[in-house]
Order: structure tokens, then C-alpha cells, then sequence
């Protein structure tokens, strides 16, 4: 990995994770060499994680509408599985007691005051101690994480491909302009930057009123 390489990835990570995770994540990413997907939201899950047998790489994927705080948390469950993975291969069961034990190894390093707010921490910390196989069926560590949705949170309406270009859209708390279609492909101009993004047809974004 190039010092550009993790440049790129910290800067695309970046409004998605707390601040203080940031390279912790990044070190994990490339030490297991997992393929990270933001994907649209999905009904039923917020991430979910798979080994591809034909290149033999792990692949995981996160719902883009989630608060910094949830993301992570959300991340640290899909990389437990990854350690299951590479652990027993798929002799135990999928949120047993080795997925458990995983889930409290990766979390532990993160479990800090300087990435969690302190009640996200207690209930994140009593979470792990638990034998909840998913923050959402957690209803208490749900709640308190759901204080920290911000206004645009939740929101994302609409599919990007719907939208005419030059329309204007919010995504992960930063504005866009659709420049041109190419396929299934967008290719957006995020107002503050200027810089250039390639972005599904399928992600689902909150358009300007």
C-alpha cells in the first residue's frame, strides 16, 4: 500500500467513521485485505459480509445512511465474521459463540473516549457483554444511537439515476451536482471541493427542495 493509496482511502472513509477510528479501520481494511462497499440502504440489514472463493478476498458492505457511530459499530459486526471466516471456515454457527468472542476482540481497541460519545460507549461496552447477534435487535444500544442522526439522516428518497442532470443532492452530509450519465455510472462534482466522484445509478441520495 502507497502512502497515495491510504491518503485516498482515509479521505473517502473520513465523514463515514469518528475521526479518532479512522486509520484503526484503515490498518484493518488492508491487514485482511477486505473490499469495503457504501452501499444504498437496505431493508432488514445495515451490512453484511462475504468471502469471494474465486479471488479469496473478503468483501463488506455498509449502508451509507448510517450516523459515524453506528457505522462503526456496524463494521466492527462484519469484521468479526471475517475473523470467523478465516478462523473455521464455515463449521460454526454464523452468530455463535466464536462470532461473539471475535466481535468483543475487534471492539475492544475501539471501546474509547475519544471515539464514542460517552453513552454510546456504555452501551456499546454492555452490548458486547451481551449475546445480541446485531445492534438493531439490541433496542437499547438502537436508541441511543439513533440520538445522533442528524437532520439528513434516514432521509436518502430517492434513486440517483431518477434524478435529470445538474440536479443538486445531499449524500453523507455533502452536497453534489450531477455532471453527466455514463451508463449505470453518475459522475458528481461535490460543490465544496470541486472534485469528481463516480456514483451508482442505484445509490439512493436526498435531492435539494
Amino acid at each position: 500500500m502507497t502512502i497515495r493509496e491510504r491518503s485516498s482511502i482515509e479521505k473517502n472513509l473520513a465523514p463515514l467513521l469518528p475521526e479518532a477510528a479512522l486509520h484503526q479501520v484503515v490498518d484493518l481494511l488492508f491487514r485482511f485485505q477486505v473490499d469495503l462497499v457504501v452501499t444504498y440502504p437496505r431493508s432488514g440489514r445495515l451490512g453484511d459480509y462475504l468471502y469471494n472463493t474465486k479471488n479469496n478476498r473478503h468483501r463488506i458492505s455498509i449502508n451509507i445512511n448510517l450516523n459515524r457511530y453506528q457505522f462503526l459499530i456496524t463494521l466492527l459486526h462484519e469484521f468479526a465474521h471475517l475473523l470467523v471466516q478465516e478462523r473455521f471456515k464455515t463449521e460454526v454457527r454464523p452468530h455463535g459463540k466464536e462470532w461473539h468472542a471475535a466481535f468483543c476482540e475487534i471492539s475492544m481497541p475501539f471501546l474509547r473516549d475519544d471515539i464514542f460519545p460517552l453513552d454510546v460507549k456504555a452501551a456499546f461496552g454492555a452490548h458486547l457483554k451481551s449475546r445480541y447477534g446485531s445492534a438493531y435487535a439490541d433496542k437499547k444500544l438502537s436508541k441511543i444511537l439513533e440520538r445522533y442522526n442528524g437532520i439528513e439522516q434516514n432521509r436518502y428518497k430517492v434513486e440517483l439515476g431518477t434524478l435529470p442532470v445538474s440536479s443538486k443532492f445531499f449524500l453523507s452530509g455533502r452536497s453534489f451536482q450531477c455532471i453527466s450519465r455514463q451508463g449505470n455510472v453518475i459522475l458528481c462534482q461535490e460543490l465544496k471541493t470541486g472534485t469528481i466522484y463516480r456514483m451508482s445509478s442505484s445509490v439512493f441520495v436526498k435531492p435539494y427542495l
